[in-house]
């Protein structure tokens, strides 16, 4: 019992290699839950390292499998600063989680069996202490946290209505839609930072099926993007091919992403400027982009700006950020689809474009 397992893909088990062999331990690589059981039952390895922020695995599953199959195994759960996903993978039955490779060093410690404090956790924790009971706290928090909200919407709406049969003045009802548009972001931020933690533990339901994206991103800006972008009076520029170009989606999800990228638009741009959207064909997948001169994300934030992460420091220093959980949120949904998003500034003409892409479907 020399050996430790590793749960994680390919990236990532190219990393942890050398970790295991300058402990002088040998290492037995899976990359699915099922790999996972088997080496389990074979090897009988002395603990488990699993990856819990990868889009093809569910570790945060496979560390309560393989804590139930053999309660005494030491299960180490592998994450990228996401603290929630330290949280649930902890709940799920690991006995610890770091953040790697920015704690490679608690790593080599736990690995040569001098744990840290630091990396436990208590058992009272805000949204549970089980993976179960954080899913159904999320669900509660979701139900509560819409219903106030609602009844602003429901009643502004009304509002607008009664106005505008009896030919209100023009300042109020501008100010009617103005509060109407700031309760719709409300709802939106609030359900996409709920929904943040059920794509972070795997457990967020999909609808996907084939979907026609240009027509899709049409629709967003004909609707709801363009009523913003028109409101901040930003220049823009709608680049969307007009061959059909399909992906498998949840079409309600890419809605939700397309209002967080708007949002994060919006925020860091003033009046005047400008905001390029293009949709086209890139090899075998669909790309998605939003440009903007707006403020520029820094060298070196480009993959803190994607991820659950404190933001303080990042606006202290003056770099664009996100705006609450919107774009770690789109960053989750486009892996959860089977796609990737990336984000950065060109030094040169200070535009900064996010990128979604997903593979085409024939």
């Amino acid at each position: 019992m020399n050996g430790i397992l590793l749960v994680a893909g390919s990236e990532l088990l190219a990393s942890l290699q050398p970790e295991i062999a300058q402990a002088g331990l040998q290492s037995y690589e899976a990359r699915t839950g099922a790999e996972a059981l088997r080496l389990l039952a074979e090897v009988q390895p002395q603990a488990a390292l699993v990856e819990v922020s990868g889009a093809d695995i569910n570790g945060v599953q496979i560390c309560g499998q393989l804590k139930s199959s053999i309660g005494a195994l030491r299960v180490m759960a592998l994450h990228r600063g996401e603290a929630f996903l330290h949280r649930a993978a902890l709940a799920a039955g690991a006995d610890a989680a770091v953040d790697y490779p920015r704690e490679s060093a608690a790593l080599r410690d736990w690995l040569m069996k001098k744990d840290s404090p630091a990396l436990r956790h208590g058992e009272d924790v805000l949204l549970g202490s089980r993976l179960d009971d954080v899913l159904d706290t999320t669900a509660m928090l979701v139900h509560d946290l819409k219903s106030p909200i609602g009844i602003v919407i429901s009643t502004l709406e009304v509002l607008i209505s009664m106005h505008m049969q009896e030919g209100s003045s023009d300042g109020v009802m501008r100010l009617l839609r103005g509060a109407l548009s700031a309760a719709y972001r409300q709802m939106h931020l609030v359900l996409d930072m709920l929904d943040l933690i059920r794509l972070d533990v795997h457990a967020y339901e999909l609808d996907c099926h084939p979907c026609n994206l240009p027509e899709l991103v049409k629709d967003f800006l004909a609707s709801e993007g363009n009523a913003i972008i028109t409101a901040k009076k930003l220049q823009h520029e709608v680049l969307v091919a007009e061959a059909p170009l399909v992906a498998c989606v949840d079409a309600t999800l890419i809605w939700r992403m397309l209002n967080a990228l708007i949002d994060n638009v919006v925020k860091f741009t003033v009046q005047g400027d400008l905001l390029r959207i293009s949709i086209q064909p890139e090899d075998d997948r669909v790309a998605l982009t939003f440009t903007d001169n707006g403020r520029s994300i820094f060298p070196g934030y480009e993959r803190r700006i994607v991820e659950r992460a404190p933001r303080s420091k990042d606006r202290e220093a003056g770099t664009r950020t996100s705006v609450a959980m919107g774009l770690p949120f789109v960053y989750a949904a486009a892996r959860a689809q089977g796609g990737e998003m990336t984000a950065a500034s060109d030094p040169k003409t200070g535009m900064t474009t996010f990128k979604l892409t997903f593979p085409a479907v024939k």
